[in-house]
């Protein structure tokens, strides 16, 4: 019978439509599982490490799947490139049932500035109590932004007093054996849900971008960020009836790539759930408060 870390390597080269590749820790059972390819983008840097510890981690000992980089700068610059936080959060929901509990660590700014730890962690029982926290973090902090600071080199490399570092780690707990059976079906389940993050690996370039500009426009007018799908008019009520998520977007009426300007006139606050359902579907301007008038 295949072991777990084989049936994951598996449904990773299903997915991608070539062989993945798995590799063993030294001196332990620990299994990563990642795409060749990643190994091909590193060895283009001659001057930077090159190690292998990024994609899937199957850690046998604590039977715990998570979708995990370390010790790899290049990774950590291309995954903090293309990472989309509404994306990671829709894969904690997606994958929610997976595990027993919910534990998100990775490279902190914030964290080392205000208490010299590298690492922040986030873990909680209750999938809301732990969303809740990572929402707020991103409030004040954005937590794209954040992630991976340059750090003082305390090893025995260091050459000079100015020696600096990468804190690059990033890992969020995808399942767990205290809530699932590990075979082909579920594994099947958690690498579908969670291959947006890995995509994020990818060195691609995306097709336009995005910039704070409509936000910083709708902030002078309207400091009130709340969700204004319920007062957009002929919009399906399915659409209307689904929950917001708490985290507020500065939606463009139409839409940036078709040439909507970045001007308040032509944006309206939604919550990332509510921007994500109407994207390319509001047209027209809409009633507006007369203090923004």
């Amino acid at each position: 019978m295949p072991t777990v870390a084989e049936l994951i390597r598996d449904v990773v080269s299903e997915k991608l439509g070539r062989p993945s590749i798995l590799r063993q820790v030294k001196n332990r059972g620990d299994s990563f599982i990642a795409d060749p390819v990643f190994s091909y983008i590193q060895t283009a840097d001659r001057n930077r490490r090159r190690d292998y510890r990024l994609g899937f981690w199957w850690e046998p000992k604590f039977k715990c799947l998570w979708f995990y980089m370390v010790h790899n700068p290049i990774g950590a610059e291309t995954f903090k490139k293309n990472l989309d936080v509404t994306d990671l959060f829709a894969v904690i929901r997606k994958t929610a049932q997976f595990r027993t509990a919910h534990k998100l660590k990775f490279s902190s700014k914030e964290e080392n500035r205000s208490s010299q730890n590298e690492l922040k962690v986030v873990w909680s029982l209750a999938i809301d109590k732990f969303l809740k926290e990572l929402m707020e973090f991103d409030d004040l902090f954005d937590l794209k932004k954040d992630l991976f600071p340059k750090l003082a080199n305390r090893g025995k490399s260091q050459t000079t007093k100015h020696a600096w570092s990468a804190g690059n780690q990033f890992g969020l707990l995808l399942a767990t054996g205290g809530a699932m059976k590990f075979d082909k079906p579920a594994i099947k389940k958690i690498i579908d849900r969670s291959w947006p993050l890995f995509m994020a690996l990818y060195p691609t370039q995306p097709l336009f971008k995005r910039d704070a500009t409509l936000a910083r426009q709708l902030l002078v007018k309207d400091k009130l960020k709340q969700c204004n799908c319920a007062k957009i008019k002929r919009l399906p009520k399915k659409i209307k009836l689904t929950p917001c998520d708490g985290l507020f977007d500065a939606a463009h009426i139409k839409p940036h790539r078709l040439g909507g300007s970045d001007k308040f006139q032509n944006g309206i606050w939604l919550c990332r759930v509510h921007h994500k359902l109407t994207e390319g579907k509001l047209k027209g301007n809409w009633p507006r408060p007369e203090y923004m008038k």
